[in-house]
């Protein structure tokens, strides 16, 4: 029997150090999730091109070699060849080249604010995920409570019904509520096997059937404070703000089309006949301004709609900044809610559970009928599922709060 007691003891330590905990399912979201890495690869592509136009700033070399083999009706042929390398370097373009390359830099900034705000995101459902598994966890367990209850409910009337202290269609009545509290066992037991699945999904694994899920604890959330100003912490105001500076940036790539261009070159060719280049060499050094003076109203409005892009950007980040002080008041709103409604569903969890023990004694002692006794069992079910739920959306609120403010 010890030996027994031992072995049982090892296995819940065992299963108690290897249980999923909330950090440990956030750590393996952000490794494997599919939509994070998604967004690393966007990530990944503007810091390419943002390294592709630091290109324009570096000078361009060409090698060219032709050959030719000329023959006419009247005429011996002809065979000539040619080569030629050419280091070409633009001097002034207007400044489009650098306002191209700090409009690249802003749209990196914005690709790495918005892998930022994906990772926030993950970690948002990941905790949701998590919650929810939990709850329901806790809707099987009611569940199963109900039905002890009703079980034994059933073998009590069972007995009074063999007394004849008891009506058949009352015996009927509670072997009709145990079924049905099998089915919603059935169902509760469903759902928490498709919350486990979806968990597993956001982790970017296909399944943790062998994992058992750690419990939270309210405690964790203890010393957390919140404040208006740590919304500018937001992600996709940095992001945003980032696209501002891009179109910016971009406004003055498009006035560039009013200045003069200034490009510079040298080559160096050499001729020869057949395949060899043993006759004459030529170096040209080459210096070309151009300005287009006009070009038919292209420019200008290009400049307009670099002009409208700007502010639609600044309109949209006035917008969200809206947006999100609203979604931390009413996060806040609901963390006072869900604080009240723990308290409250306490009290009533208490509550039932006495009235529960008060019908089940006088319907005992043939004071009380099965219907009050089942009205108890499904009014006890219902307020210690309301409890759990008021638990957690605390665990919740938290955790939207978490994210609106991009705290950890």
């Amino acid at each position: 029997m010890k030996l027994t007691r031992l072995s049982l003891l090892l296995s819940f330590s065992l299963v108690s150090l290897n249980a999923l905990t909330l950090p440990e399912a956030i750590s393996k979201a952000l490794v494997s999730n599919q939509d994070i890495l998604i967004q690393e690869e966007k990530y990944k592509i503007t810091k390419e091109e943002n390294s592709k136009s630091i290109s324009s700033f570096l000078p361009k070399i060409d090698l060219l070699y032709s050959y030719n083999n000329k023959k006419t009706k009247n005429e011996a042929s002809k065979k000539d060849s040619f080569a030629s390398a050419k280091i070409s370097y633009n001097l002034f373009n207007g400044f489009k080249d650098l306002n191209a390359s700090k409009t690249s830099g802003h749209l990196k900034k914005a690709q790495v604010y918005k892998l930022a705000a994906k990772k926030a995101d993950i970690i948002l459902e990941v905790k949701k995920a998590y919650i929810s598994y939990l709850n329901l966890e806790k809707n099987v367990q009611s569940a199963k409570s109900a039905l002890v209850l009703f079980e034994k409910q059933y073998k009590d009337s069972q007995s009074k019904y063999e007394e004849g202290l008891l009506a058949k269609n009352d015996l009927l009545k509670v072997q009709v509520n145990t079924l049905e509290t099998k089915q919603n066992l059935n169902k509760a037991k469903s759902d928490l096997k498709i919350s486990k699945y979806i968990l597993a999904k956001l982790m970017g694994l296909d399944n943790i059937d062998s994992e058992n899920i750690k419990d939270l604890k309210i405690s964790t959330f203890k010393n957390k404070t919140y404040s208006v100003n740590d919304l500018e912490n937001r992600s996709e105001i940095k992001s945003l703000q980032s696209l501002v500076d891009a179109s910016s940036s971009s406004l003055s790539s498009n006035r560039s089309s009013f200045y003069p261009k200034l490009d510079a070159s040298y080559s160096f060719n050499k001729y020869g006949n057949e395949f060899s280049l043993n006759e004459d060499s030529q170096n040209v050094a080459n210096l070309t301004a151009s300005w287009n003076l006009y070009n038919g109203g292209s420019n200008n409005s290009s400049l307009k709609i670099s002009k409208m892009k700007m502010n639609e950007s600044k309109i949209l980040l006035n917008k969200l900044r809206l947006d999100i002080k609203v979604q931390y008041f009413n996060a806040l709103s609901a963390l006072d809610l869900s604080k009240e409604n723990l308290e409250i569903s306490f009290l009533s969890l208490e509550q039932s559970k006495v009235n529960y023990e008060i019908v089940s004694n006088r319907f005992n002692e043939g004071v009380s009928t099965a219907t009050d006794l089942i009205d108890a069992n499904y009014l006890l079910t219902k307020v210690r599922q309301r409890y759990y739920n008021a638990y957690y959306s605390k665990f919740l609120a938290y955790s939207n709060l978490d994210r609106i403010t991009q705290k950890n």
